[in-house]
């Protein structure tokens, strides 16, 4: 039932027939998989995180359909094995300090609220 409600409601301009094949896929949703892939993987390794992507044209193209479906899954299936493997190799702690996110709050939201009034 929520599948049917789902199908019916979706936004159909998301879906783009990938220029090779003419398989439909949701470009939107495949681009922002690739996106988290690759943040995932500089949260492992690197302890960053890059808001402006440095392959922005790149993901463009994959949310209009402009790279083959397959080789991109297949990438990202290699993509997910990095992922494990780097976080197993991580030092990162396995939970967050939420404590240490507790007390930051207040503090952004006061900084918020200030350069909103500038």
């Amino acid at each position: 039932k929520e599948y049917t409600e789902w199908l019916a409601k979706r936004n159909v301009q998301r879906y783009v027939d990938v220029e090779e094949h003419g398989q439909q896929i949701d470009g939107k949703n495949l681009l922002h998989c690739y996106r988290l892939l690759e943040t995932g993987l500089e949260i492992a390794k690197d302890k960053t995180i890059n808001v402006r992507r440095p392959n922005a044209k790149f993901l463009v193209e994959i949310r209009k359909g402009k790279h083959n479906l397959q080789e991109l899954l297949d990438k990202a299936t290699e993509k997910i094995e990095e992922l494990n493997k780097a976080f197993e190799t991580s030092d990162l702690p396995d939970k967050a300090d939420r404590g240490f996110f507790m007390s930051l709050m207040p503090k952004l939201r006061i900084e918020y609220e200030q350069s909103k009034s500038k």
